[in-house]
């Protein structure tokens, strides 16, 4: 029977279902419950857009869901957002299937590089501070 409640309701029960806390989680290792109100909250929103995806597609309420649409909703994330979203939706997905599901790559390419700024940033800055600033930036580059 279809749920008839929003997507955000879904998942928040679905959570609630997996809630653990006030337990030690190192007693209950590998129990499949969240311990953690940080996790119960990214869980229910990952859960969200995944009922979500559900309704929009006509493929029932989360209640019903099978690991097939859980990779169809991960492999059509993985255009959208970058890989650490995808881990948490497939995370969330795992505690609420009870399955493992395999890693998903995300299309999107995640820069790794570092912040500093490059030396022709530095020379536009060195342009536009006075002559006794611009010396402590020459100092520090």
């Amino acid at each position: 029977m279809p749920s008839f409640r929003s997507p955000k309701h879904q998942a928040a029960h679905a959570v609630s279902q997996r809630l653990a806390i006030g337990k030690s989680r190192h007693d209950n290792r590998d129990s499949g419950l969240v311990h953690s109100l940080g996790t119960a909250r990214n869980y229910a929103s990952a859960l969200a857009g995944f009922t979500r995806f559900l309704s929009e597609n006509r493929l029932g309420d989360l209640a019903g869901a099978t690991a097939t649409e859980a990779l169809a909703y991960l492999s059509i994330r993985s255009g959208e957002v970058r890989q650490s979203a995808i881990d948490l939706d497939r995370l969330a997905l795992q505690c609420h299937l009870g399955q493992r599901l395999e890693r998903v790559r995300s299309d999107l390419v995640t820069e790794r590089g570092g912040r500093a700024y490059s030396s022709e940033q530095y020379q536009l800055i060195r342009e536009h501070l006075s002559p006794r600033n611009a010396l402590g930036v020459c100092r520090a580059f």
